[in-house]
């Protein structure tokens, strides 16, 4: 079996790796101001939340346009970073050295060292630690994100009505209408079996939008029975239930190692 990992293309980027299917692209949100991005910083100490890589990758060219503008405050700020996982905590500690200007601080969260996944999760752990509500939160995501909503309602928990926080939409995400990669028509075409990975439900959903526009159907249950899926996020993998697509998926063990081997075929 042959395995594709279904990313985000940040700025409507191509992938070089041919493992990578990029079914969504991410893209500044024109709606989130330039006033609205500066005022994160107006506080001497605040504490930013990414919610994803590709959150940071767009708060790293905002930071990078407005330099002038933030250039006079850089010296009297205190930021405090963290992502919702390993993998976007590593990311934020990344900005330290993009600019160093700035003062940055990266809150450790490991617990016994295990670092658990979700931004519910991080928000119990910075609350345990005392850094909320004592500071002020912004956090950056992209636009109709389930964050916002997670957020509010611990506020309402805890009831915290004067802890401030921001959420700012900084990028928005739209499924991919490039050409499909060579290697993935390939397989798509060749009948050996091929499982696609996705990590949330809108990437699920892209997918399978793009999947129904090349092989010309309109319902899971039509797609050709070489077509496997995997997914790890609770909302993909709630999607994929609701979706019918339970004989189809593959344990998220196995598709990775499909990917480490290369998806050489079994």
């Amino acid at each position: 079996m042959h395995a594709i990992r279904c990313g985000v293309a940040v700025d409507d980027s191509l992938a070089t790796d041919p493992l990578v299917w990029n079914v969504l692209s991410a893209g500044k949100n024109s709606a989130e101001s330039d006033e609205k991005f500066l005022s994160a910083f107006h506080s001497e100490k605040t504490l930013h939340i990414f919610s994803s890589f590709t959150a940071i990758v767009h708060f790293s060219k905002r930071m990078t346009e407005l330099k002038p503008a933030l250039a006079p405050i850089a010296k009297d700020n205190i930021l405090l970073t963290c992502g919702v996982g390993q993998s976007t905590d590593a990311a934020a500690q990344a900005l330290a050295a993009q600019f160093p200007s700035w003062t940055w601080q990266t809150i450790p969260l490991a617990v016994n060292a295990e670092r658990g996944n979700g931004l519910q999760w991080t928000l119990e752990q910075l609350s345990q630690s005392g850094f909320i509500p004592a500071i002020e939160v912004h956090l950056w995501t992209k636009t109709h994100s389930t964050s916002e909503d997670i957020l509010e309602m611990f506020r309402r928990t805890h009831v915290w009505p004067e802890w401030r926080t921001t959420v700012h939409e900084i990028y928005e995400l739209n499924i991919n209408r490039r050409a499909v990669p060579q290697p993935v028509v390939s397989l798509l075409n060749g009948g050996e079996p091929v499982c696609f990975g996705t990590k949330s439900a809108e990437a699920l959903d892209a997918l399978l939008q793009l999947l129904f526009v090349h092989f010309r159907l309109q319902e899971t249950k039509m797609l050709p029975a070489h077509i496997h899926f995997s997914v790890w996020e609770k909302s993909a993998t709630l999607r994929a239930q609701e979706l019918g697509l339970q004989e189809r998926l593959i344990p998220f063990a196995q598709f990775e190692s499909l990917m480490a081997r290369g998806s050489s075929p079994e």
